[in-house]
This record gives C-alpha cells, structure tokens and sequence, in this order.
C-alpha cells in the first residue's frame, strides 16, 4: 500500500457517521466514578488535594493513576529515581493505558499530537515532542494502518533486546512490536527525513511496563466496543482488541471479565462479551425466489440478469463500486462478482482450471480474486472476477473463491423470447439494451486473460459507432456489426 493509498483510505474514513450509541456512551462515562482514572475533571480544590496525595504516594514509592484537571496522567519510571513527566490524556478515546507507557528517559514533555482521524473513531494514542528542532510523533500502540504491506527496510535489536522494524520514506519510523502481539505492549517512533540513529535513540528511551499497584475494574456492559475499551484504559487496564477499521458493531458488551468493582492488578486484561446479534431466520440463498440478484443503474455490458449465486449469506445482494455486486458471508467475509472481467494487478498470480478452462488467482491486496473463463461466449463477456475479502485466513479466502467459481455462480438458459432490436442505436446503447434483457453483446471484443508483467485488463468499452446490424445466433450471443 502506497502513502497515498493510505491517505484514501483515511479519507474515506471522514465519512464514517457518528453513531446514535456515542451520546449515551459520553454521558455514562462523564458521570462521576469511583475507579482511578475514569470520571470527570475535578475542581480546583479536590485537584490540590489529589496533588498532594500523588506527591506522598511518590515519595513512598507507589504509582497512582487520575485526571487531574489537565487531564494527566502520571507514570511511574519503576525506579528509584523521580517518576517521568505526565502523559497527556485527552477526551478522544484511549485504545491503550497511557499509564503503562514509560516515557522517563525522554527529555522533553510530550504533548498531544493532533487527531488522525475524527475523534470518534478509534484512532492510535498519538504525542508529540521535539527533538534536536525536530517534531517527533509516538504513537501509542502502533498505527492500525501502518505506511505499507511491505517488509520493514531494516530490523535492528534495541539495547534491551527488543527488536525495531525500521522503515525509510519521507521519516524514519521504527515500529516496535510485542514480542508477544498483545494489543497494549508495542508503540511507533516517527522522525522526519532520514533518522536511522535518532529514531534508534528514541525508541531505546520508551518502553512499555507494568507498574506497581491495583485500581478498580469500571462496569462496561451495555457500552458500544469503543467506549468500554475507553474507560477500560482509562482505568489502567487493558481492554480485550478491536479489529482495524471495525470501528463500532451494534452489538453492545454483554459480559466483562473481571467483573465490574473487582480490585485488580494495573495493566491487567479485561475480557469483554459482545451481545449476539438478533437472532434471525436462516441466511437467504439465492434460488429462493424472494431473494434477487440486483441489476446496476450504470451502463452494463454483460447480462446480470442471467446470473445465479448458491451461497450462504448473512446480507441480501447489493450493487456496489458501479457495476459489481456483493453479499456479506458468515464469519466476516465479503464477496464481489465483476462482470465483466478481468481486472487482474500485477504479482501473485497463481494459474487454475475450473471446469477445465483457464482462470487465475491473484492477491488483491486486502482480498482474494479469481478471473476464469465462463465458456459462454467469445466476447466481451468471456471472463468474470469472484472476490473475497476479510476474515483471517488467505487460504479460506482463495477457498471461497474457487468454490464460487466452481459450483457457487451458475448462469441460467437464454430467455424464450428473441432479443430486442438495437439497429441504429450506437454499440454502448445497444450493448446496455441487450445486456438488460439478458443476451451477450458482440460487436468484435475479444479479452484474453493477462500474462504477467501485463497491464491490468478492464471489461472492453464499447464504442459510439452505430449499430447497423444484428445477430442471434440461438445461445444468447447477439453479434453487432456496424459501418
């Protein structure tokens, strides 16, 4: 993924509603609470008292987490020396104790870097400092979207034995991993220009640690995703993960373990149960005769209208991205079938028969797709593309795919009656009226399926010329032919 692919998918992001949910869930969490770290800012005299008794509790050792009315958070270094300057915490949501982030060898005071995405969405924890003139952003655990799909240019080992994954573009970013992938245990240093040692320096002087102390689980059944792993973190706890970009299902929290009130150890897991989804009568498949393959408003080439899809699905059919449509699949996955075909990127390919004729499957990026021959005709409508996209696993995502192609996407017989007339309208309009009524336009098209290192292939455009005969040869081919 490019920068500027990510930049797009940022920006689609803006879009992204805030939910009805988000009301409810600001006003609980704003009512005053007794578990350290969540409630509201304290007045002037409560935030002296609260002062004094952090300073106390420092001197004997022992870490506190609160508000105080900035809004800090202070951590303790795990040493004996004095503790580190206070985090800033903010009203966007946490995903990630601040208390856990030890920032004590760092020699400036970070502060707040500005939101990446709309506050309502879960974004990393993100501050900024300066160092040597320089704005250096930290972020809090890494980035959900990290710059690219690629290998790190460089790993390096820290002075600790923790690894760094360097990568090099317009700033120096060392991503530092959990070795263990917990969601709270890893954070990202980026440096402007070329940093390699700076960015090294800095990564040495943040860790993330475990103090010494307990504070109270806060009751978070009934909250969306988000806002329970908010007021978890705010609490000093770790709240079970989210999905990137799954930013708020509809199913409320259920169920949290540790119950809420129960006195637990700072930086301990919270494991949350998400309501089940209505229950509902069993998936539409298509052939039910109430459920329909969708026909696309924009100009078509090839005849939706004779296609048929035997899948379990979790969402009727819908148009989407022009031409194709897609159907929610249980366990989180997404399919998509483009007619025409192929639209097949560079890299990846990987060479298959179905039925006995050619196709291909190739890495889309974030999904699977599969361009095979239909066999139906030599035209223009020779190919289509089935795609899969989301849940864990590439392999069960090719394996979806080529049972779509296989037994799962079947074109019924050509209708009864004959093709409508289309002599004098030009080939696009006559290619739509025909592919409307369920016939395969041909007016001399012939795709091909792409080698490697070829250009990414598109369904054929179809010229303005006019139609000036037509065609039908008995299987649903309808040839144009034209001055």
């Amino acid at each position: 993924m490019t920068d500027d692919d990510l930049q797009g998918r940022f920006d689609a992001l803006d879009d992204v509603d805030i939910p009805p949910w988000r009301d409810r869930a600001a006003e609980r969490l704003a009512a005053p609470a007794t578990s350290p770290g969540v409630g509201s800012r304290s007045s002037l005299p409560m935030l002296a008292a609260a002062i004094a008794v952090v300073v106390a509790l420092i001197a004997a050792g022992v870490l506190l987490t609160g508000d105080d009315d900035e809004g800090a958070v202070v951590v303790d270094d795990g040493g004996p020396s004095a503790p580190s300057a206070p985090i800033p915490v903010d009203d966007r949501l946490l995903v990630c104790p601040p208390v856990l982030l030890d920032i004590s060898g760092l020699d400036g005071q970070p502060t707040l870097a500005p939101p990446i995405l709309a506050p309502e969405q879960a974004e990393p924890y993100v501050l900024t400092f300066q160092r040597d003139g320089v704005d250096v952003l930290l972020s809090y655990p890494g980035p959900f979207v990290r710059t690219a799909d690629l290998p790190p240019n460089e790993t390096v080992a820290l002075s600790d034995g923790r690894s760094a994954r360097l990568e090099f573009r317009s700033s120096t970013t060392a991503d530092v991993p959990s070795p263990t992938g917990d969601t709270c245990s890893g954070f990202w240093i980026s440096v402007p220009g070329d940093a390699r040692d700076a960015v090294l320096a800095i990564a040495d002087q943040v860790a993330i640690r475990v103090p010494e102390g307990s504070t109270v689980v806060p009751d978070v059944v009934g909250l969306g995703p988000l806002d329970a792993q908010d007021a978890i973190a705010r609490a000093g706890l770790v709240p079970a993960p989210i999905e990137p970009f799954q930013f708020e299902p509809v199913e409320p929290v259920a169920a949290q373990s540790p119950s809420s009130g129960t006195e637990v150890a700072i930086g301990s897991d919270v494991d949350l149960v998400y309501e089940p989804p209505p229950s509902t009568t069993a998936p539409p498949v298509l052939g039910d005769p109430d459920v329909v393959v969708p026909i696309p408003d924009e100009p078509i080439v090839c005849p939706y209208a004779r296609v048929e899809i035997d899948d379990e699905m979790t969402s009727p059919p819908r148009v989407a991205y022009g031409t194709t449509l897609e159907w929610d699949q249980p366990d989180g996955y997404l399919a998509r079938f483009q007619w025409p075909g192929p639209d097949v990127a560079n890299g990846n390919f990987r060479d298959l028969t179905i039925d006995g004729r050619p196709a291909r499957m190739y890495d889309g990026g974030d999904g699977q797709n599969l361009v095979y021959d239909t066999g139906l005709t030599d035209g223009p409508c020779r190919f289509v593309e089935v795609s899969v996209y989301g849940g864990p696993s590439i392999e069960e995502r090719e394996r979806r795919a080529e049972a779509l192609a296989t037994d799962g996407i079947s074109f019924p017989p050509t209708p009864d009656e004959g093709p409508p007339d289309v002599v004098g309208m030009s080939v696009a309009a006559a290619v739509d009226t025909l592919a409307r009524a369920g016939f395969f336009p041909d007016w001399g098209a012939r795709p091909t399926l792409p080698g490697e290192g070829d250009l990414p292939l598109g369904g054929p455009e179809s010229p303005d010329e006019t139609v000036t005969g037509q065609n039908h040869d008995g299987d649903g081919v309808v040839t144009l032919t034209t001055d």
